[in-house]
């Protein structure tokens, strides 16, 4: 089988015609950029460090895309809560409540994301803070059934597995994507709090609800779990694995710089 790789470029965002760009002014002041640029291509995960991404002066993410290299995307704009990510070579990443709503230069793009009601990470907390556990108090086994419940039997999983957490109620939402051209896909979603747990980024240490869901379509056979670290406080993710389409990999984001709000 023929694996593809994807590439996200370091971050620029989207040139415009004028002699100047502050941003990328900016950029171009970093010492740092020119050698990301000769490395960030054929090799996975270039050290990026937190003295790097203060260097920006703007929110960034760092993102991979399967197992192609990581890179770093900053913010274009935040329009109606919803935030635009821009890479280099111009892929952009909607992301609205930590969830991917939109994407821009993917091979499969996500075109429309529409008719969710889906659940909010605040609430689900808020309301079920007191019954979550600490993952690390489980053993290896217990996390690792956890994490690979098989999606097909996402109510049985969450019956056995779940233990003195919850299991959320399940929700719907309708997706379009552009290669193939799919139109109105209707996904359920199933949600389950899994737990709390700790997680690093560049050398931060975050204590963070995981929280996880499925998705499936019957008529066209694909059932995939999406993951989330939510920040229990704020309700902001973290750090999140999300799969947009059948014939795309999974997507890592993790938050390097938070947006100023």
């Amino acid at each position: 089988m023929k694996k593809v790789f994807f590439t996200i470029s370091i971050i620029v965002p989207l040139l415009t015609s004028c002699s100047s760009n502050p941003i990328t002014d900016i950029i171009r002041e970093n010492l740092w950029v020119n050698a990301i640029q000769r490395v960030i291509y054929g090799y996975p995960d270039f050290p990026i460090t937190r003295d790097m991404v203060e260097n920006i002066p703007y929110a960034s993410i760092r993102v991979k895309i399967g197992k192609g290299p990581a890179g770093l995307m900053i913010l274009q704009k935040k329009e109606d809560n919803i935030y635009s990510w821009v890479s280099k070579d111009s892929v952009i990443f909607q992301i609205k409540k930590g969830r991917i709503i939109r994407t821009s230069g993917l091979t499969n793009d996500l075109i429309e994301y529409f008719f969710d009601n889906d659940l909010n990470f605040k609430k689900i907390i808020d309301e079920n803070l007191n019954k979550a556990f600490a993952l690390e108090k489980k053993d290896s086994k217990y996390l690792r059934d956890l994490l690979n419940c098989p999606a097909k039997d996402a109510s049985n999983c969450n019956r056995e597995l779940i233990e003195g957490t919850t299991y959320l109620r399940t929700t719907n939402r309708m997706i379009s994507l552009s290669n193939p051209e799919v139109r109105a896909l209707e996904l359920i979603v199933k949600t389950a709090q899994m737990g709390i747990t700790k997680i690093t980024i560049l050398d931060r240490e975050y204590e963070v609800m995981l929280i996880k869901e499925i998705t499936y379509n019957r008529k066209i056979d694909w059932v995939n779990q999406n993951f989330f670290w939510v920040d229990p406080q704020t309700g902001k993710v973290r750090k999140s694995i999300q799969q947009i389409a059948p014939n795309l990999p999974p997507i890592l984001i993790e938050v390097t710089k938070l947006p100023s709000e």
